[in-house]
C-alpha cells in the first residue's frame, strides 16, 4: 500500500487522495496556460477536470480488483504502474519503497523475453493513432533493429500534379495504408494536398503494426472492431498489446484553420471518444489496450504566431481521456512520459533556445519540431514500453515495476 510522504500506514482513500493528485498535477500545470484559451472552453476544460478528480477517485481501487482478479496476478497489474504518473519514480525523486521504475533492455534482452517457440505466432504489438504513435512504432524498431515491412501488391495513388511534382505518383514500398488529405495552411491560398501511411515492421519473433488514424472517426472505430473479430477467430494471433492515441490533431486543427472554436473542437473531442467507448471496452475484454496521453508542446509560440494554443487543448483531452476511459478495466491511461517530456522541454530546450547558436546546438535535433519529441525522449518512452513487454523477467531486477 501506498503511503503518503512521512506517514504510516495510509488509509484506502488517503491513498486515493495521493495518487490522485500526483496523477492530476499535470493537468494544474497546463490550467497555467489557459490564459490564451477561449472563456467557453476554458470553462468545459475546468468542468472536465473536476470529473477527473471525482470519477477517477471512486474507480481506481475496484478497477484495481477486477484487472488483477482478470489475470489472477498482482503482478501483471502491479507492471501497468510503469505507465502511470501515480505509481512511477522519476530521475529526480528519492528512491521510495512505494513508487517503482523502469530498467533500460539491450535488443538481445527484449528477444529473450518476447520470443516465443517454434512453431508459435511472434508476439505482436499495434500502434494507432497520428504520428506521434508512428514516431514510438519506428523508434521501437529502431532500437530492437528491427525492419519496416514493404507490401507485396501495388498500391497507386494515381495521377494528381502535386504528387507528380513531389516525386509522389505512387505509395512508397513500406505503405499498407494511404490516405490523402487537402489541408489549409495560414498564409497559402490553396490547401496543401499531404499523404500519410500505415506501416508493419518486425521479424519472426516480433511483429509492429502502426495504423495511421488521427481523428475517432469511423475509420478508427472500424479498425478496432477488425481486431476484436480476428482476435476472437484467431486468438493465438490477437496483439498482446494494442497502443492508442488521439488528441494532436484535435488541438492542432483549429489552431491551423480556425473554422471552429476551441470549445467546438473540444466538444467533437467528448463526442467522437464516446462513440469509440463501446468498441474500447469490446477490444480491451480481449487485449491490454493503453492509451497514450499526447506529450506537451513546448515553444516560445505554438506556430503561426498564436502561443499557447495548443497546449491547453492537448490538457483538455488529456481530462476527458481520464474521466471517460475510468470504467473500463482494462484499459490504461500512458501518463507517466508526460512529466518526463515537461522536464525535458523545460530543461533542455528552454534553456537550449536561449543561446545564441542554438540552430548549431547538438540538442537541436532534440527540440526543433513543436509536435514530436527528440531521440532522448522516444527512448524513454521505447524503455518503458520494452519493461511492460517483458514483465517478470529475469532481465528486470527487484523495485522496477515490472519485475
Amino acid at each position: 500500500m501506498r503511503q503518503l510522504p512521512g506517514t504510516g500506514s495510509a488509509s484506502a482513500s488517503t491513498r486515493l487522495t495521493w495518487m490522485a493528485w500526483k496523477e492530476r498535477s499535470l493537468h494544474g500545470f497546463a490550467m497555467l496556460l489557459f490564459r490564451s484559451f477561449r472563456p467557453r472552453a476554458l470553462a468545459i476544460c475546468v468542468a472536465s477536470a473536476a470529473l477527473v478528480l471525482n470519477i477517477r477517485r471512486r474507480s481506481t481501487l475496484p478497477d484495481r480488483q477486477v484487472a488483477a482478479k482478470a489475470h489472477n496476478t498482482s503482478a501483471y497489474f502491479t507492471c501497468l504502474d510503469v505507465f502511470r504518473l501515480s505509481a512511477y519514480r522519476y530521475r529526480w525523486e528519492p528512491a521510495r519503497a512505494d513508487f517503482c521504475t523502469s530498467r533500460t533492455l539491450s535488443p538481445q534482452q527484449v528477444r529473450r523475453c518476447v520470443e516465443a517457440g517454434p512453431g508459435v505466432r511472434p508476439m505482436r504489438v499495434v500502434f494507432m493513432g497520428d504520428s506521434r504513435l508512428r514516431q514510438l512504432f519506428a523508434s521501437t524498431l529502431r532500437r530492437l533493429q528491427l525492419p519496416m515491412l514493404n507490401r507485396s501488391v501495388e498500391l497507386p495513388l494515381g495521377h494528381d500534379p502535386h504528387y507528380a511534382s513531389l516525386n509522389m505518383t505512387k505509395a512508397p514500398d513500406n505503405c499498407f495504408e494511404i490516405f490523402k488529405l487537402s489541408m489549409p495552411f495560414e498564409g497559402e491560398k490553396k490547401p496543401r494536398k499531404l499523404f500519410f501511411c500505415s506501416h508493419r515492421g518486425g521479424t519472426h519473433w516480433l511483429r509492429l503494426d502502426y495504423l495511421w488514424r488521427v481523428y475517432m472517426s469511423r475509420s478508427f472505430r472500424r479498425s478496432v472492431d477488425q481486431m476484436v473479430d480476428a482476435c476472437i477467430r484467431h486468438p493465438a494471433a490477437c496483439p498482446r498489446l494494442v497502443l492508442l492515441g488521439s488528441g494532436l490533431w484535435y488541438a492542432r486543427r483549429f489552431a491551423i484553420t480556425e473554422t471552429a472554436s476551441a470549445a467546438d473542437w473540444a466538444l467533437r473531442f467528448r463526442r467522437d471518444l464516446a462513440a469509440l467507448l463501446p468498441h474500447l471496452r469490446r477490444l480491451a475484454a480481449v487485449t491490454r489496450v493503453v492509451w497514450k496521453l499526447d506529450e506537451p508542446q513546448f515553444k516560445e509560440e505554438a506556430g503561426w504566431g498564436k502561443p499557447g494554443i495548443v497546449m491547453p487543448g492537448l490538457g483538455l483531452t488529456h481530462a476527458l481521456v481520464y474521466s471517460m476511459t475510468a470504467g473500463i478495466a482494462n484499459v490504461t491511461v500512458w501518463s507517466s512520459m508526460v512529466p518526463e517530456s515537461i522536464d525535458f522541454f523545460r530543461s533542455v530546450c528552454w534553456l537550449g533556445r536561449q543561446q545564441p547558436n542554438f540552430n548549431t546546438y547538438p540538442l537541436f535535433a532534440e527540440c526543433q519540431d513543436m509536435h514530436h519529441v527528440g531521440a532522448t525522449l522516444l527512448d524513454r518512452h521505447v524503455t518503458q514500453l520494452f519493461n511492460f513487454l517483458c514483465r517478470g523477467s529475469d532481465a528486470l531486477s527487484p523495485g522496477n515495476c515490472c519485475h
